[in-house]
Parts: C-alpha cells; structure tokens; sequence
C-alpha cells in the first residue's frame, strides 16, 4: 500500500539521517525499535557484570564472581567489590585488599582452543602480568596464559565484609538485593576526602583563618574523625548532616565550599612538602593509577617564579601503554593561565563580535578575567553592525568583558510550565550596555532551583539571541506589551532592539498563567571566549628598574630583549623572561599610558636609561607567541630532565588503547621543583617489591650475624608494606647487604635451589618517598564527594531496554521485517475519514455478464 514508508530497501546504501539543532529525547524521540538479538542472545552468554562511571578513581566494569549474603558480588581487581550488606539493607563498594587477585594456587579457566575453555590452577607468578597453569587435564602445552585471558573462579570465596566502604546506596524498591541499584550512590565519611589536621590549619591559614585554641576546636570538634587505619584527621563530610562544605558557608568566608576545600588540599600539600624540607612552590603532576583506557587529555600550565629553571622528577613506575598515550612538556608562548592585568586581549562576543581590549582584573572564584575595552572596535565592517548603532548619550563612556581561562560553558536550563515557573526563581534580568560582549546579566535569584542544578552561577550572562530564537521563539510573541520584542526572526532583530528583549524576558518570569504544554527555555553562559595578543601594556609605578633588571641590546633588531625579570605587574601580568619591548609602539599613540620621554634613537643606543624612569608605560611583546614542545615521552621511557625556563606546559594524552593491560597504564606520576633545589638526604630506607615486581613469589629474607651468605643466621624477615630503615649498604661478593638498627644484616635478594639470585629489595630514593606521600595527600583531599556515582549493567536485554523507555516515555517494539512499514502505513490510512454510511447494495448482473436464464 505504502512502499516507500517505512521500507530499507528503498533508501539506497546509508541508512541515517544529521539533525542540525537540539534533540530532546522525551520530546523528539517516540519509539526505540530493538534488534531481536537482545532477546534471542543466550542467557549464558549475556554479560552480568556492571560499570561503575562518574565515580572518579573507583570508575571500572565490575565482573560477577560470585555471592555475597545471598546476592550477587561483584569485583574489579585493583580497584574494589561491590557487595549487598543485609545488615543495613544497603550496596556497597569497597576497596580492593588483594582477595581477588591471580596469585599462585588460584583455581581459573582460560580458552585452550577455539571451542573450550579448561579449568587450570596457576603455579607460577612471570613477568609482563603473564602466569604459568597447570591443566586439569595434565596438557603440558600452552601453559603460558596473559591476565586478561584467565578467569577468576574462586574470586568471592576470600571476600569478606569488614565493615569498610567507599561508596553506599540503599536498596532500589524493585530490584532489591537482586542487582545494585543504578542512582543514589554517596560516598562514605572516609572517602569525601580528608586531611592531616596540620595541613588542615595550614590550608585554612592561606584562606584567611588562624585557627587556634577555641576557633580551632569549633572546627575540630565537629570534623575531626578517625579512618578506618585510626589515624585522626579533618574529614570533610564526617557524617550525614555535617559537613566542611556547610561550615566554611556559615562561617562567612566569601568562598563556595568546594571551592574552599580544594584549597585545603593544595594546602595541606604544601604543608606536607615543607615538613620534608621543599619549598612550597613545587608542584605535583599525576594521572589516574591506572589512567582510563578511554580517550581524554589533560593540562596544566606550571610556574615557578624566581627560579632559575624547571627540574621535573619522574617516579620510576611511570608507564603509558604505547606513544599515542603521551606526555608532553612545552615551552615558550603565553599560557592562559599565567596572564594578568596589562596582557592585551582579543574578546569574541554576540553573534561573532569582536573587540580587543586589556586586563583589568583576574578573577579566580568566577574563574576569568575582567578585560577593558578598546573604544574603537577592531574590524571596520563592525560600523554597520546593530550593536554600534547608538547615539553619543547611550554610549558608555567605558566598556568592559567578562572571559573566561578554562572550558566555555553554555548551559540550557529549561522550565516546564506546567510544574515549574521561570519568574519563582529568577527574579529577573537587566541589560548592562557597558558589558556590550553579552549585554544581559541575572539580577538574582529567589530561590535555587532548576538553573542552580543546572550549574547556573549569579554571575553568569544570558545568550539572548540564542534564548529569543531557540525552541521557545514562538512563546514570546504571545507576550503582548509596549515596547515588547515581538517573534525575532534573526539575530538582528534581537541586536537592534535589546531593551524590548530584555522586557519581553522579564515579562515572561512575571507571567503566571501558561497553557501546560509549553515550556520556557534560557541559554546562559559563564563568560566569552578570548584570544591571547603577544602584547602587554604595563604602566610601572615606581622605577622600571624595581622590575626590569637588565635589557639586552641585540644588534639585528632595535627592540631590545628582558635578560632578567622580577617579580612585579609585568610578571603578574604574564611576561617573562625573552619577551621584547617594542620601541616603536612605546614611543607611539598606540600607547594608551604613559609615554616615557626619550628619542627613538636614544632608546635603541641604551635601553638601559629606561630603567631608572618612574611612572612610565612600556609596551612589551612575546616574539614568540607560539608554544614548542621540547620534550615527549611515552611507554617506559620517561626520565628526569631540566628547562631553562621557569614556567612550561604540561600536557597528558592517550587515545584509549590497552583496556585489557592495567599494569601497562599505570600512568604519570611527576614532581616539579626549582632547578637548582635538591633533597635533603634523610634516613636510607629500601622497600619490599611484590611478586608481580619480581615475577616470583617473594619469601622471607634471612638475619645475618655478618655482611656475608656464609653467616649464621639469626632470624627472618617477612614481606610487608613498611619500609625498612637501615644504618650502612656494603658490596660483598658482588651482592649487596643492608645493615638494621640493631647491628644485624639482612641480603637484598633471595636464592632459589639452583642457587639463581632474585633482587626482592629496592632502595627508596628521597624524591620517590616524597612523591608518593604528597600523591597521598592530594587523593586522599579530593575524594569523591563531588562525583556522583552511577552503577549500569553493562550489557542491554528486554528488561533494561523496557526500563529505558519508561524513563523517556518512549513506545517499545522488536523489530520485524516489515513491521515499521506496517505500522506506518497503518496510520496513514488512519489519517483518511471513512464514510459513516455505505450505498445500498447493488444485485444486478455486471455489465457484459449473462446469466443461464438469459
């Protein structure tokens, strides 16, 4: 009836179709037509594990390995068991403490040909995460079997509940103790994020707090906690109803909470590298151990003022998979982050406008910087564009930009009318003509609702074009009023009349009355978007010299070079060392400062008399605005090295490969100190390697009288986490032996029957144990508090596709041959009014027919 509705054949190769706008899930999709395969697959062969994402250092797929109190557990080696806890009715997820991991004696299966797997047991331990199995069947051959190829099947048989946990979620009402419930997961006390309370006071310090005696105790008491190991510390959510968060609110310091407790953690870092004799403006550089094997990169711009240089120290178990997981350390141009009042800027607003201007003022909380407009926009085509159609009395007399140093956000929030109002939450909105980049800002909020969930902040600008001409276009020219935007058809129209915009928005969080079915939709943004310009203007108020402390005259090119640079507004504002001063536009009305009075020729033959000159303008250029990458490294071959600069770039990349080889991305661990700073040396500690270190099982060490394997022995020492403090190493018939406090030996290594030596010891170096802790305090800080956790089965069947479509409202069938052609044609001839009465019956012969009578 219908070939071409609903019918593949006819769509020639490419079965999709591009939307060029938003899609809306609940509005624009109706029906999800399944593939058969999700319900014909086997149940032996569907996939019962679950993913944990959105969790942070606990995301992973969490395999079923067995039962637990009746229910299902599940376990994701490294990482942590998610497990059913009848006692308080809840799921929780804990830490990994070994129980699940392949160890000698392990009962696993592994495929041993196309057609069948065989139970085996591992009876040895190799390098590269590789075991050797004994076979039920007694096969000597292909013994040798990856990680990734065995399967764990007594994995749950050593689990047991001790009471700890990382993540909690009560039961979900229809799937009880039956799966893991999908939301609702909070982090325990411990794993919030926490502090020592030393570098708690220290934190708090840099945040305007001396805490001491009574004002220290009213935080004390109520943060103070234990973790599970006993240790004291500042937890920042201890309990349900308490919180850090809640507490640095209240107590009026002009911060957010997470904002303030991020802050904490830097300091509480800080405070740890000070008490081990660093200087608190070393950073610490770190990926995920492992990293996720998805695609994502990371930056960070570093900066170490004063110093001479960069030195960056590498931890000996920095590994990436292969060299497209990278990490890279560039150097030269402009970081964004580093830019400060005076750095000339070029803004990109509204519909494409762009303005250049200069820093005004860095604001960290909001995260940008306030930028002064030049008066005179840079593109002359820009005459005709609506927004400079003004009269001399509307101009502002000056105008200015909000941009923002990280991630453009542009944020929808939409209000369904019919259970939600615009106007009983924001109490409206107001065009600022002096902020000409994004004209309309909130005038505040009432109440916080569905924009504050959002992420809507006080500050943030309204998109008006992007809001006047989005899905709710047609609502506005219901809003009837004088001086009212009626229905904008373009951009223009929104441009060269915002006060009727402004009005017309304003009007709609006044209006009450609204048909059910509609809905209002704002678009708001943190900021515009910016372009550095290798330019500064910088106006010294004091001696240049304060600074400046030497040019260098360069006989190629009149603009002399900054050989030494202090600190100061220069500094602050993003120059450094390298960058020129360009005499021409010092000495020219591009200089919208003060003009230092001296020639042109004067200047280029002794830059120097400019250092002594007070209240002076200089116009300072980066002659290389571009970043290089000077260093690359990947897989194993990282390695400690120096830039002669002091600030650089660092950059972390990996395309997602090696899901399957945790061990190959551990990832990046990387401490950056002043150049020419070394470690105090402390006390000689070495540490015990483990069995997948060595690639065998490692066994006590014998206690020596003497520095020698002839000795008698006196004892044994047994594997464990601690470190080992020794007095003295000493070299003996070519191994080495290490001293104890009480004046007995112990050998680095141990002996098989075959009398082969295996290294089971291995020095700590200062800058590794340094490492190490301060990686501790900022994980141990940032927690997961902020995250919020979501557990999905990781395979899809009728259940799951039902219950998603119960989420969106959406129509569910399988798919047949012909069934969407049926259906479809089905209700095109719906669309066709039948009569409500038919012709009365006609019973004579046709015409042409004879009957026998006839």
């Amino acid at each position: 009836v219908c070939p071409r509705v609903g019918n593949s054949d006819v769509l020639c190769v490419y079965k999709e179709f591009q939307v060029h706008g938003e899609v809306c899930l609940k509005k624009h999709v109706s029906r999800l037509v399944a593939n058969n395969k999700y319900r014909e697959t086997p149940k032996f062969e569907r996939s019962r594990n679950v993913e944990l994402s959105k969790g942070g250092p606990y995301n992973g797929t969490y395999q079923k390995v067995g039962a637990f109190n009746n229910a299902p557990l599940y376990h994701c080696e490294e990482i942590g068991w998610i497990f059913y806890n009848r006692k308080s009715s809840t799921w929780r997820m804990r830490a990994d403490t070994g129980e699940g991991k392949c160890a000698v004696g392990s009962l696993v299966t592994a495929q041993r040909n196309e057609k069948t797997h065989q139970a085996g047991i591992i009876s040895k331990v190799l390098p590269g995460n590789k075991f050797e199995i004994s076979w039920a069947d007694g096969d000597e051959t292909d013994k040798i079997k990856a990680r990734s190829d065995l399967e764990l099947c007594d994995g749950g048989d050593n689990f047991a509940d001790d009471g700890s946990f990382l993540l909690e979620a009560p039961v979900d009402e229809l799937l009880g103790d039956s799966a893991p419930p999908v939301g609702g997961w909070m982090a325990a006390p411990e794993s919030s994020g926490y502090v020592p309370l030393e570098g708690f006071k220290y934190g708090m310090k840099k945040l305007g707090f001396d805490l001491e005696g009574a004002e220290l105790k009213k935080w004390t008491d109520q943060l103070l906690s234990k973790t599970g190991a006993g240790k004291e510390v500042i937890m920042r959510r201890p309990s349900v109803d308490i919180s850090f968060d809640k507490l640095f609110e209240q107590s009026g310091g002009g911060e957010d909470g997470p904002g303030a407790w991020k802050k904490i953690g830097e300091g509480a870092f800080q405070a740890y590298l000070m008490s081990k004799g660093f200087t608190e403006n070393c950073h610490l550089l770190q990926t995920e151990h492992p990293y996720r094997a998805e695609r994502h990169s990371w930056s960070k711009d570093i900066s170490i003022p004063e110093a001479k240089g960069c030195k960056l120290i590498f931890s000996k178990k920095c590994e990436t998979y292969d060299s497209c997981a990278k990490f890279m350390i560039k150097t030269g141009g402009i970081p964004k982050s580093t830019v400060g009042p005076g750095m000339r800027v070029e803004v990109e607003g509204k519909d494409g406008l762009r303005r250049f201007g200069t820093v005004l003022e860095v604001d960290a909380e909001k995260g940008g910087k306030t930028v002064k407009l030049d008066l005179e926009a840079s593109d002359p085509d820009e005459e005709e564009s609506p927004a400079k159609e003004k009269t001399p009395e509307e101009k502002p007399a000056e105008e200015f930009a909000f941009v923002v140093d990280g991630d453009f956000e542009k944020i929808r929030v939409e209000y369904f009318l019919k259970t939600t109002k615009p106007g009983d939450e924001i109490q409206g909105f107001k065009l600022e003509k002096s902020m000409p980049m994004a004209p309309v800002g909130i005038t505040g909020f009432k109440e916080r609702k569905t924009a504050h969930k959002e992420g809507v902040k006080d500050w943030y600008r309204l998109d008006v074009v992007q809001t006047m001409l989005g899905w709710s276009q047609s609502v506005y020219d219901e809003i009837g009023g004088d001086g009212m935007t009626k229905e904008p058809m373009q951009a223009e129209d929104v441009l060269k009349d915002l006060d009727g915009a402004v009005k017309t928005l304003n009007a709609a969080l006044a209006k009450t009355s609204w048909d059910d079915e509609e809905n209002l939709t704002f678009y708001f943004i943190n900021g515009c978007t910016h372009r550095l310009v290798p330019e500064a203007h910088i106006t010294f108020k004091g001696k240049v010299s304060d600074e400046i402390k030497k040019f260098e005259v360069r006989e190629d090119n009149e603009n002399p070079k900054i050989e030494d640079l202090g600190l100061g507004l220069a500094f602050s504002a993003g120059v450094r060392c390298g960058w020129v001063l360009s005499v021409e536009d010092t000495l020219s009305e591009d200089n919208t400062g003060i003009q230092p009075k001296i020639s042109k020729e004067e200047l280029v033959a002794n830059p120097e008399k400019l250092l002594e000159m007070e209240n002076v303008t200089l116009v300072l250029e980066c002659e290389e605005p571009e970043q290089s990458c000077d260093v690359e490294m990947y897989s194993e071959n990282f390695y400690n090295c120096d830039i002669e600069s002091n600030f650089c770039t660092v950059q972390f990349e990996t395309d997602g490969d090696g899901c399957s080889y945790p061990e190959r991305r551990w990832g990046v661990l990387c401490l950056v100190v002043p150049k020419d700073f070394e470690p105090k040396e402390g006390e000689l500690k070495w540490k015990w390697l483990t069995s997948d270190d060595v690639g065998e099982d490692v066994k006590d060490l014998p206690i020596l009288k003497e520095a020698s394997t002839s000795a008698a022995k006196v004892g044994t020492l047994s594997p464990s986490d601690d470190h080992i403090k020794i007095i003295k190493e000493v070299e003996v018939e070519d191994s080495t032996f290490l001293q104890l406090a009480d004046g007995q030996w112990i050998p680095i290594f141990q002996e098989d029957e075959d009398g082969n030596k295996t290294s089971v010891l291995a020095k700590v170096e200062p800058w590794d144990e340094v490492m190490a802790g301060a990686s501790e305090i900022l994980n141990h800080a940032e927690g997961v508090a902020d995250a919020n956790p979501l557990v999905s089965r990781e395979g899809w069947d009728e259940e799951r596709l039902r219950a998603l479509c119960m989420r969106h409202g959406w129509e569910f069938e399988w798919m047949s041959e012909d069934g969407e052609r049926r259906r479809r044609g089905a209700e095109r001839q719906g669309l066709v009014a039948m009569p409500f009465a038919t012709t009365k019956s006609d019973t004579q012969c046709p015409d042409g027919f004879e009957t026998k009578s006839s």
